[in-house]
């Protein structure tokens, strides 16, 4: 079930792909399969994850009645055989049950299909598979994003993540990001003050096409664990080959504004820091803090040249009853010959690859902001409901009555509200519904991930 290196990562995807008019069918499916050696303990997961078997067709004949007349007529026996039928298929559409290498494995979908003007009618999915032969955390989750165009576009990315990676000695954990666009669906507004006169031209001059490879990781090792309190050292890595031509043989803002890289090129950036994390849970977490300090370093292959990174997150979470205050302060800084795609990006663990629309700025038009420095606080007040039941699943749902963004990127100013709600499926796989108006613009959108 149910936004490019990590340039064109999950983030950017999601802004790119679902301000929806044409809503995909929401769809959820689970599934799980026990295996022997993985019995779940007596915990509050268990019930999230079905571990019965498939039925087999003497199961479904346990509780007739022995004395039942069974029809010897043909009519009779085909009846007979539907009833059996639609029996077996509302057992197995109960129990829903998969294996992956042997582990129990819980896997979701949610379709996705939209339209959007000159560019056609796209259709994709997105994967989630979380392996459950550990629980809290899983053993590990991969999620996949897949979007085509009929007019030949794709955005793809790909996230893998081991909570836990055992080597013995010290348990890191570890997330890879990889990530294929081939498409006309990015925007350049210019950068600074002229921006804002460059907002104002027509659609067709501020798109370009651009064909990027990009892969990444991230790897964390505690120092200090106690709780649910973590305290460590963090690396990351990523790469990106990128290629960008013109939207139409006219060029655009890109092209007559020749930023660093306007055609493309092949860069590499490695990061680290530290980080300190108390919260009760990553996702709809109600307390704690995530605090995060890190430095990088970064270069084209065509000249060398360093860029200097630094970047500070600081999420915070209070709660009282049901009601949940929710904050991020992000600090983020470029200095160098930068590439102009890495502008809109902010760094860390999980690095956001376009700030337009993500979780940090719900509301802001696409390929608006492509500055060296940002400040930005984000606030989200959250209301948490009873857990429910729906597509077969449970759910947690939060109410988020009023969302706020503001912030001072290079000289300009920007802000945005926003209103929706989020969904947990069976504590693996999040839905983000929101509507959002910022400088005059209203976008409605789908995230699958929560940055903060």
């Amino acid at each position: 079930m149910f936004r490019e290196r990590q340039n064109v990562d999950i983030q950017h995807l999601e802004k790119q792909g679902f301000r929806v008019v044409l809503t995909g069918v929401f769809i959820g499916i689970f599934l799980a399969f026990p295996s022997a050696g993985h019995a779940a303990s007596n915990d509050d997961f268990e019930k999230y994850f079905p571990t019965d078997q498939y039925p087999s067709y003497s199961s479904t004949q346990e509780g007739k009645d022995s004395n039942e007349e069974r029809p010897d007529n043909f009519v009779g026996g085909i009846k007979n055989l539907s009833a059996e039928i639609q029996k077996s298929v509302k057992e197995v559409a109960q129990k829903r049950n998969l294996t992956c290498f042997g582990d129990p494995c819980l896997f979701q979908f949610f379709p996705l299909v939209y339209t959007r003007p000159e560019s056609g009618f796209f259709g994709g999915v997105r994967l989630n598979l979380t392996n459950i032969s550990r629980r809290d955390p899983y053993f590990y989750a991969a999620n996949i994003q897949i979007i085509r165009s009929d007019s030949k576009q794709w955005l793809t990315a790909a996230n893998f993540d081991i909570p836990i990676a055992d080597f013995k000695v010290f348990k890191p954990r570890v997330k890879l990001r990889g990530s294929y666009a081939r498409s006309t669906e990015f925007r350049y507004n210019g950068e600074g003050s002229a921006s804002y006169s460059f907002a104002k031209r027509p659609e067709r001059d501020k798109r370009y096409s651009l064909n990027e490879r990009s892969a990444g990781t991230t790897v964390l090792i505690p120092l200090w664990i106690y709780s649910k309190s973590q305290f460590g050292l963090y690396t990351s890595y990523d790469y990106s080959v990128v290629k960008i031509d013109p939207y139409f043989s006219n060029g655009s803002i890109l092209f007559s504004q020749k930023p660093t890289a306007y055609e493309g090129g092949t860069y590499r950036s490695l990061g680290m820091g530290i980080y300190n994390d108390t919260r009760d849970s990553e996702f709809f977490t109600r307390s704690g803090e995530m605090l995060e300090l890190g430095i990088g370093l970064g270069a084209l292959d065509e000249n060398q040249d360093v860029v200097y990174r630094a970047n500070l997150s600081d999420r915070r979470y209070y709660s009282k009853g049901r009601w949940t205050l929710a904050h991020r302060l992000t600090l983020d800084g470029l200095f160098g010959e930068v590439p102009f795609w890495e502008k809109t990006s902010v760094g860390g663990i999980d690095p956001i690859r376009d700030i337009n629309g993500s979780g940090l700025l719900k509301g802001a038009p696409d390929g608006r902001f492509h500055e060296n420095i940002k400040l930005m606080e984000a606030v989200e007040v959250r209301l948490h409901q009873n857990e429910f039941k729906a597509f077969g699943q449970r759910g947690n749902l939060a109410l988020v009555p009023i969302a706020a963004e503001i912030g001072l990127l290079g000289r300009l100013g920007v802000w945005s509200i926003s209103t929706g709600l989020d969904i947990l499926w069976n504590k693996s796989f999040l839905t983000r519904f929101y509507t959002s108006f910022s400088e005059g613009n209203w976008e409605l959108n789908l995230k699958f991930t929560q940055d903060f």
